[in-house]
């Protein structure tokens, strides 16, 4: 034991004690020391003592997308700091097979739940959970500040001499529902052949492109906003392809800000959804619901951050 630590703390920090206050500066000594010394706590034991099972069912839908295998693989590092492991469940495309999934981590025994899918009649309300995305107040959740989204994607576009702006991805999605709504705020003309409906997926960026170029050049339009960057980066390679040049012909401005977003060529514009600090909130928040069971439903606003790149250009 280190001088300055107490044995109290220590205690309290391995078995995640509410009960006992510790300071994040003096949990992140005592974890730094812990990692030092090469303790690994015995788990068997600890849950027969706290009733715990120190483990978190993560469930999303297919690490096929980018941005959930980053956010997944962050959400597991924390819960490590914390002494947690992540139990994971998938369902892929078909929602149907989400109950199955949740079923899946919940027979094995965890403390809560972390997804992107809610279903209320589904979820145990006794069981911990916060929602990625969600949008019901009776359940912690995190979403994004999709209003403010609109507001400076539109500003950039319109800054730039756009008017003519299409957008490739779900039509049922926040970031459709907000293209709309600022393509009329700005007095913009909705053209459907602009709109593309598409998974979030690398290859649907580029169905998606094949189906702007087979327009007549002066009926495209000259800016595409994209569900996500691997979309955007579909578009893109197959914009090459094509012979369109990216920005001079048409620009494109992606949503996650993943690594690959950085490197692909030009580098793509894109919106930054903070993807590390937003899985330290998500397994902050869950584990102050699971020591806080009574405290009312938090929602969590994350804005989205425009990082300007090579892939957006003015309007000649």
């Amino acid at each position: 034991m280190r001088v300055g630590i107490s044995s109290q703390a220590v205690s309290a920090v391995l078995n995640d004690n509410p009960k006992i206050r510790v300071s994040g500066k003096k949990r992140q000594e005592i974890m730094t020391c812990v990692k030092e010394l090469g303790y690994s706590p015995n788990i068997a034991a600890r849950t027969l003592c706290t009733k715990k099972t120190y483990a978190i069912g993560v469930l999303f839908n297919s690490m096929r997308d980018r941005c959930y295998a980053e956010l997944v693989d962050n959400i597991q590092s924390y819960l490590t700091e914390f002494g947690y492991i992540g139990h994971f469940s998938f369902w892929g495309t078909d929602p149907a097979k989400f109950p199955d999934a949740y079923k899946a981590v919940v027979n094995r025994g965890v403390d809560g739940i972390i997804s992107c899918q809610y279903e209320p009649g589904l979820f145990k309300k006794e069981l911990p959970a916060i929602i990625y995305q969600g949008k019901n107040a009776d359940i912690d959740s995190l979403r994004f500040d999709f209003e403010e989204f609109g507001r400076e994607c539109f500003s950039y576009l319109l800054g730039l001499g756009h008017r003519r702006i299409g957008f490739i991805g779900y039509p049922a999605s926040p970031r459709y529902l907000i293209y709309r709504e600022n393509l009329k705020r700005h007095g913009l003309e909705y053209r459907p052949e602009w709109t593309y409906e598409a998974p979030a997926y690398v290859e649907h960026g580029v169905l998606a492109l094949r189906h702007l170029a087979e327009m007549p050049p002066h009926n495209q339009p000259t800016a595409i906003i994209a569900h996500n960057d691997a979309v955007a980066i579909g578009a893109i390679s197959e914009a090459q392809r094509k012979g369109i040049r990216i920005p001079a012909d048409l620009s494109i401005i992606g949503f996650d800000n993943i690594d690959e977003a950085q490197y692909c060529f030009p580098a793509l514009s894109s919106f930054d959804t903070k993807i590390k600090q937003s899985a330290k909130l998500l397994v902050d928040a869950l584990l102050h619901r699971i020591n806080n069971p009574a405290d009312p439903p938090k929602t969590i606003l994350v804005t989205p951050e425009l990082i300007v790149r090579d892939s957006c250009g003015k309007l000649t």
